[in-house]
């Protein structure tokens, strides 16, 4: 009886050694998160912005990447309906590595209200910073 129990159980993890299916772990995580905005040679580090800064940078570090990793940067405007602004991608192969991404301002201006900008990497959410334009 108990060779049958080993024999099954044997059986049972080839089984699932085998099977195709597919799972995805990084060890890569994101830190030093922070929204920026430039004004002259100074970066200056905030949540709550003016409805004429020139650009929204989001910087951070991505560090213990085992490759190859995609990491995105996503913009929302969530004040009431919550809108889709712009997306950007970069691959990082590097163990630790210092990134940005940044959103340009529209030529009508920044609406004043709420957004987000969620942060991924290799398509799953790790973090959603919000921030608000006054």
């Amino acid at each position: 009886m108990r060779i049958k129990l080993i024999l099954y159980t044997i059986l049972i993890l080839t089984v699932f050694a085998s099977c195709s299916c597919e799972a995805s772990f990084t060890t890569a995580n994101f830190t030093d998160l922070k929204l920026a905005k430039v004004e002259g040679d100074e970066i200056i580090y905030a949540n709550v912005f003016e409805v004429d800064t020139e650009a929204f940078y989001l910087v951070g570090v991505l560090k213990n990447n085992p490759g190859s990793t995609e990491i995105k940067g996503e913009w929302y405007y969530i004040e009431g309906e919550e809108t889709f602004i712009d997306s950007a991608k970069m691959t990082i192969s590097n163990v630790t590595s210092d990134f940005n991404f940044s959103l340009s301002i529209p030529d009508s201006g920044w609406p004043v209200g709420k957004y987000e900008v969620r942060i991924y990497i290799d398509n799953k959410l790790q973090e959603s910073i919000g921030f608000e334009v006054k």
